[in-house]
Parts: C-alpha cells; sequence; structure tokens
C-alpha cells in the first residue's frame, strides 16, 4: 500500500537466536496510503508528504537492535544518524544520534507520533533516551532558524536537556538547559535561558504573533515600535522554576 518499496539483503536466524542483520529499505511515493493502512489513520500532515523513505545497516534480535548509517527521507527534509536500543538493563535504552541540513521539524514530529504502542502510550514510554540532534536551516510551529542543535536525555521520569541552542532565530540567538523531574504527567524542575539580540524588536513581533494569547509580548513589541532602540543590544538571562501538572 501507498507504492511502497520493501527491500532486505542480509542473513535472518531462525529460532531461539531469532535475529536479522543487514541492509533494510523502504521507500513510499504514497506516505498516507502506506500509513494509513499500517495504523488505520491518516494525519493531514502525513497526507502533504510527497514521500517517506528509510535506509540502513541494522542488527536486531530480541535483546537489542542497532541501526548503523541510518538515512531517513521525509518529504523533502533528509536526515542522517545512528539508533541503538538495548533490552538489557533494567528498563529499555533508546540512544539516538540525528543531523541533517534544511528541515521541518513539523514532519519530524508527525512520523514521530505515529510510533504508538497498543494502548496509543508513545512508543518510547517506560524507556530511557539519550538524543541529539542538529539540523540547519530548520522550520517547526511557523517559526524558522538557522541552526537548531539539541542534546537530551530521559531517565525514569527524569528529563535533562543539556544543550538547546537556537541561532538566527529573527535574528537572535538563544541558548537553554534544564533539570525537570516528573516527565512528562506533572513536571517541575528549573530552567536556564539566554537570549542574545543586537534587536529585540524582530523575536518580540514574532512571538505576539505567533502566541497572540501572551499579551506580554505583544505590549512589549508595541513599545519597540514606538521606540526604536529601545531592545537594540539586548541580552536576556531568565531562570525560571516549573511547579505542578503540564496542561
Amino acid at each position: 500500500p501507498g507504492r511502497t518499496k520493501l527491500e532486505a539483503n542480509g542473513w535472518l536466524t531462525l529460532g531461539a537466536d531469532f535475529g536479522f542483520s543487514g541492509k533494510v529499505l523502504v521507500a513510499s511515493n504514497q506516505p498516507s496510503g502506506m500509513v494509513k493502512w499500517l495504523t488505520g489513520q491518516s494525519p493531514e500532515a502525513i497526507r502533504q508528504l510527497p514521500a517517506l523513505g528509510f535506509d540502513a545497516l541494522v542488527h536486531l534480535t530480541p535483546s537489542g537492535q542497532v541501526l548503523e548509517k541510518m538515512e531517513l527521507a521525509l518529504g523533502n527534509t533528509t536526515l542522517t544518524g545512528r539508533m541503538e536500543r538495548s533490552n538489557s538493563g533494567a528498563r529499555p535504552s533508546i540512544l539516538l544520534a540525528l543531523k541533517g541540513g534544511d528541515t521541518s521539524l513539523d514532519d519530524v514530529l508527525s512520523v514521530a507520533g505515529l510510533f504508538k504502542r497498543k494502548n496509543g502510550s508513545s512508543a518510547i514510554s517506560g524507556e530511557d533516551l539519550d538524543l541529539t540532534f542538529a539540523a540547519g536551516p530548520v522550520s517547526a510551529f511557523g517559526m524558522e532558524t538557522e541552526q537548531l542543535d539539541v542534546a537530551l536525555r530521559i531517565k525514569d521520569d527524569k528529563l535533562d536537556i543539556d544543550k538547546l541552542l537556537v541561532t538566527g532565530l529573527a535574528e537572535s540567538s538563544l541558548s537553554a538547559t534544564a533539570k525537570i523531574t516528573g516527565f512528562p504527567a506533572s513536571m517541575q524542575g528549573t530552567a536556564d535561558v539566554s537570549l542574545l539580540t543586537p534587536d529585540a524588536s524582530s523575536i518580540l513581533l514574532m512571538l505576539s504573533e505567533r502566541f497572540p494569547a501572551m499579551t506580554a509580548f505583544g505590549a512589549l513589541s508595541d513599545r519597540s515600535l514606538l521606540y526604536p532602540g529601545l531592545f537594540s543590544d539586548a541580552k536576556i538571562d531568565i531562570v525560571a522554576s516549573l511547579l505542578g501538572p503540564a496542561y
């Protein structure tokens, strides 16, 4: 379904040591048809993708899965990297490293959201995750940035954002780190955010248009128009606390 091609070339082991080692290719020229066949759903974001593909050298066993020289093609977005999943510890763990060029983060998140368990929870629910992601330029949530670098770890109910670096967002650069517990249902923790910009009026205007319900952005943007240069050569440092459940 979905004009999809599946190719596999390697060694298949049967019996108690069941596994596969080799090269796997999946390519769909009509992703919505393939996704509907697999999941019974065809989200709008998937229907917009002209193509969807996956290529990797894989080593699959009951105790772990390794994907080397991995390439993901999501429409016009291409990501490369490596993934390793292990069942050897108290909790399954995933090590994932991805990098790319021109990237639609909306497309990436739409495809990632398709991988769910039978109870509807995320495919990585109950598993530890170590993720690094670097790409640029990146478009996401109606915004565009020149470069996005992320390094984060999820272990038990703890989320550590070791690095979040956004450059070229409305002529501004943003960096952040965070330590959060109770992830994802009832999050508490701290975040350290820094914004460096030659003129904050551009990012304030963008934020006011993107988040109109947050009136502070609109008020500050209006003042920047009334008083040119008010937010020039700005450096803003924020230390924030997150208390209570996330809604």
